[in-house]
C-alpha cells in the first residue's frame, strides 16, 4: 500500500496548531456544557419504581418463592400417604392432623378430590403448605 504525504510548509503549522488548539477547545467546552444540562434532564424523567404486592394464587397464598405439586386423591390413600413423599415425618403429620381437627378431620379426605402441596425451591424441598379442596365451593 502507497502512502501519500502533504509537507506542511512552517509558516502553516503555527496557524494550523493554535486552529487546532482551538477547534478542540470550543469541542471541550461543547462537551462539558451540554453534558451538564443532560443530568438535569435525565434526573427529572427519573422514574421511581414502586414496590408491587406479591401475586396470590387460587387459594390467596403468596407462592411465588415456591414449588407446587398438585394432585388428586387416589382410592386408598390418606393424610399420611400425601405427605410422606414430601419429606414430613409421621409426628409432623400427626401434629397437622391435630391441629386441622377444628376445621376439617383428615380422615374424611375422599378420593377424586384435589390438593396441592407447596414446597421451597431450595434443595431442601421443605413443604410450606398443604390445600386439600374438601368440594369443589370450599
Amino acid at each position: 500500500m502507497r502512502k501519500f504525504l502533504i509537507p506542511v510548509p512552517e509558516k502553516f503549522k503555527a496557524k494550523f496548531s493554535s486552529n487546532l488548539v482551538s477547534a478542540f477547545i470550543v469541542v471541550l467546552l461543547t462537551l462539558v456544557l451540554f453534558s451538564c444540562g443532560g443530568e438535569e434532564k435525565k434526573s427529572e424523567t427519573k422514574k421511581v419504581l414502586e414496590p408491587q404486592e406479591p401475586q396470590k394464587n387460587e387459594y390467596g397464598l403468596v407462592v411465588d418463592s415456591l414449588i407446587e405439586h398438585s394432585g388428586v386423591v387416589l382410592k386408598h390413600q390418606n393424610f399420611s400417604d400425601i405427605l410422606l413423599p414430601f419429606g414430613v415425618s409421621y409426628k409432623q403429620i400427626i401434629e397437622l392432623e391435630k391441629l386441622s381437627k377444628p376445621k376439617f378431620d383428615m380422615r374424611k379426605i375422599r378420593p377424586q378430590h384435589f390438593y396441592a402441596a407447596y414446597v421451597t425451591k431450595d434443595s431442601l424441598n421443605k413443604l410450606q403448605y398443604f390445600v386439600y379442596e374438601i368440594d369443589n365451593i370450599n
